[in-house]
Protein backbone atom coordinates (compact mmCIF):
# COMPACT_ATOMS: atom_id res chain seq x y z
CA UNK A 1 0.00 0.00 0.00
CA UNK A 2 2.65 2.40 1.13
CA UNK A 3 4.89 2.01 -2.82
CA UNK A 4 1.23 2.59 -3.94
CA UNK A 5 0.95 5.69 -1.74
CA UNK A 6 4.04 6.64 -3.05
CA UNK A 7 3.77 6.03 -6.73
CA UNK A 8 0.21 8.21 -6.67
CA UNK A 9 1.62 11.21 -4.90
CA UNK A 10 4.66 11.56 -7.06
CA UNK A 11 2.12 11.61 -10.03
CA UNK A 12 0.54 14.33 -8.06
CA UNK A 13 3.26 16.08 -7.56
CA UNK A 14 3.92 16.27 -11.22
CA UNK A 15 0.49 17.34 -12.54
CA UNK A 16 -0.36 19.55 -9.43
CA UNK A 17 -3.48 18.23 -9.48
CA UNK A 18 -4.57 16.07 -6.04
CA UNK A 19 -8.28 15.19 -6.59
CA UNK A 20 -7.30 11.15 -7.07
CA UNK A 21 -4.64 11.14 -4.65
CA UNK A 22 -6.75 13.18 -2.13
CA UNK A 23 -9.37 9.34 -1.80
CA UNK A 24 -6.42 8.49 0.07
CA UNK A 25 -6.86 10.68 3.05
CA UNK A 26 -9.32 9.83 5.82
CA UNK A 27 -12.03 12.29 6.18
CA UNK A 28 -10.53 13.80 8.81
CA UNK A 29 -7.21 14.03 8.01
CA UNK A 30 -5.01 16.81 8.81
CA UNK A 31 -2.88 19.32 6.67
CA UNK A 32 -0.09 21.32 8.46
CA UNK A 33 2.61 23.49 6.59
CA UNK A 34 4.95 26.19 7.03
CA UNK A 35 5.53 27.35 3.26
CA UNK A 36 7.57 30.77 2.07
CA UNK A 37 5.51 33.35 3.81
CA UNK A 38 2.14 31.32 5.00
CA UNK A 39 1.63 28.40 7.45
CA UNK A 40 -1.39 26.29 6.93
CA UNK A 41 -3.29 24.40 9.19
CA UNK A 42 -6.47 22.18 7.41
CA UNK A 43 -8.67 19.82 8.57
CA UNK A 44 -10.82 17.45 6.27
CA UNK A 45 -10.08 15.45 2.56
CA UNK A 46 -11.82 17.96 0.76
CA UNK A 47 -10.65 20.90 2.03
CA UNK A 48 -6.87 19.67 1.73
CA UNK A 49 -7.55 18.16 -1.87
CA UNK A 50 -8.94 22.13 -2.37
CA UNK A 51 -5.39 23.79 -0.96
CA UNK A 52 -3.17 21.14 -2.64
CA UNK A 53 -4.71 22.04 -6.17
CA UNK A 54 -3.80 25.61 -5.55
CA UNK A 55 -0.48 24.78 -5.13
CA UNK A 56 0.56 24.93 -8.76
CA UNK A 57 -1.06 26.57 -11.89
CA UNK A 58 0.65 23.79 -14.32
CA UNK A 59 2.27 20.67 -14.78
CA UNK A 60 5.76 20.30 -13.72
CA UNK A 61 8.70 18.29 -13.49
CA UNK A 62 10.11 16.19 -10.97
CA UNK A 63 13.77 17.29 -10.42
CA UNK A 64 14.74 15.58 -7.30
CA UNK A 65 12.48 12.83 -5.40
CA UNK A 66 14.60 11.15 -2.30
CA UNK A 67 11.61 9.09 -0.66
CA UNK A 68 11.36 6.45 1.99
CA UNK A 69 8.53 4.29 3.32
CA UNK A 70 7.80 2.46 6.45
CA UNK A 71 4.63 0.74 7.74
CA UNK A 72 3.65 4.26 8.93
CA UNK A 73 3.65 6.36 6.15
CA UNK A 74 5.69 8.33 3.24
CA UNK A 75 8.92 10.77 3.97
CA UNK A 76 9.64 12.42 0.48
CA UNK A 77 12.03 15.39 0.14
CA UNK A 78 11.19 16.41 -3.86
CA UNK A 79 12.31 19.51 -6.08
CA UNK A 80 9.86 20.74 -8.53
CA UNK A 81 10.29 22.72 -11.97
CA UNK A 82 7.61 24.40 -14.16
CA UNK A 83 8.01 27.41 -16.46
CA UNK A 84 11.36 28.11 -16.85
CA UNK A 85 12.45 26.03 -14.31
CA UNK A 86 15.04 28.74 -13.23
CA UNK A 87 12.82 31.04 -11.32
CA UNK A 88 9.52 28.90 -10.90
CA UNK A 89 11.16 25.86 -8.83
CA UNK A 90 10.35 24.44 -5.53
CA UNK A 91 11.53 22.44 -2.47
CA UNK A 92 9.37 20.92 -0.25
CA UNK A 93 9.90 18.26 2.77
CA UNK A 94 6.39 15.83 2.95
CA UNK A 95 5.73 13.75 5.86
CA UNK A 96 2.63 11.64 5.36
CA UNK A 97 1.51 9.63 8.48
CA UNK A 98 -0.71 6.56 7.66
CA UNK A 99 -3.56 4.78 9.56
CA UNK A 100 -5.32 1.70 8.57
CA UNK A 101 -4.02 2.28 4.95
CA UNK A 102 -5.47 5.82 5.25
CA UNK A 103 -3.26 9.55 5.47
CA UNK A 104 -4.64 10.35 8.83
CA UNK A 105 -1.85 13.23 8.78
CA UNK A 106 0.47 15.43 5.77
CA UNK A 107 3.18 17.46 7.42
CA UNK A 108 4.60 19.56 4.54
CA UNK A 109 8.01 22.52 5.02
CA UNK A 110 9.66 24.49 2.47
CA UNK A 111 13.23 23.85 2.08
CA UNK A 112 15.49 25.64 -0.17
CA UNK A 113 16.08 24.12 -3.80
CA UNK A 114 19.31 22.51 -4.93
CA UNK A 115 18.89 21.25 -8.23
CA UNK A 116 18.19 23.11 -11.46
CA UNK A 117 20.21 26.08 -13.31
CA UNK A 118 20.87 29.02 -10.55
CA UNK A 119 18.21 31.75 -10.39
CA UNK A 120 18.33 34.95 -12.55
CA UNK A 121 19.37 37.59 -10.90
CA UNK A 122 17.42 41.17 -12.70
CA UNK A 123 19.48 44.05 -11.28
CA UNK A 124 22.75 44.67 -9.51
CA UNK A 125 24.16 42.09 -6.97
CA UNK A 126 24.16 42.61 -3.61
CA UNK A 127 27.22 44.18 -1.85
CA UNK A 128 28.14 41.07 0.44
CA UNK A 129 28.10 38.73 -2.59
Amino acid sequence: MIESLEARFKAAIETGQFNDFGLLYTPTATLTARLAGRDLAIDGSDQIVRELNGWWSEPGRVDRWDAATSDGGLRVMLERSWGNGATDREGQFHLLHVRRGRIAEHWVFCVHPRYGPPPVIDGPVPSFL
